[in-house]
């Protein structure tokens, strides 16, 4: 992710504020066509201003596009780590609960990794962990519950702006 925001950094840097140069071109270009427009030269160069300005933004747009593509890949992946840990949990809550109910104590290792995956889960999303029933723990999502004991219930997912998935 650090990567990422570096290459933004460096393409709003080169290409919105670090060369004004190409568009003052055009510019300049316009108001020389204005003051002799019967010259094929100036409307020439005009025309190979305007050109060199519409391929910076395309390159730009473009850029841009892969920028958005590896945030969305980026996004995409630590969802699949989330709920990836969210079934880790729901099987160690399984594996308490057994594991207890069979008399054997506390099963301190197993509730000192799930405390560790609850850990690891809430770096990427913030969660709200309540007791379940018998050593289990549920965990909420934004208020909607995605585990319930030895259940994921809900996943989590990645949308587009316009309400695609990911």
């Amino acid at each position: 992710m650090a990567e990422l925001g570096y290459d933004i950094n460096n393409y709003s840097t080169d290409y919105a504020t670090g060369d004004p140069a190409a568009l003052g071109a055009v510019f300049d270009a316009f108001q020389a066509v204005s003051g002799d427009s019967r010259t094929l030269s100036t409307r020439q160069a005009l025309v190979s201003r305007a050109t060199d300005l519409s391929d910076r933004f395309r390159e730009v747009d473009q850029r841009l596009d892969t920028v958005l593509n590896s945030l969305d890949d980026s996004l995409s992946s630590e969802v699949d780590s989330a709920n990836a840990i969210l079934s880790n949990i729901a099987d160690l809550n399984d594996k308490i609960v057994r594991s207890e109910a069979g008399g054997n104590g506390r099963a301190n290792e197993l509730r000192d990794f799930r405390q560790s995956k609850l850990e690891e889960l809430s770096k990427l999303v913030s969660i709200d962990v309540t007791d379940g029933e018998s050593g289990a723990v549920n965990i909420a999502v934004a208020g909607v519950s995605v585990v319930e004991g030895n259940k994921v219930v809900d996943g989590l997912e990645t949308y587009k702006p316009d309400g695609a998935r990911l």
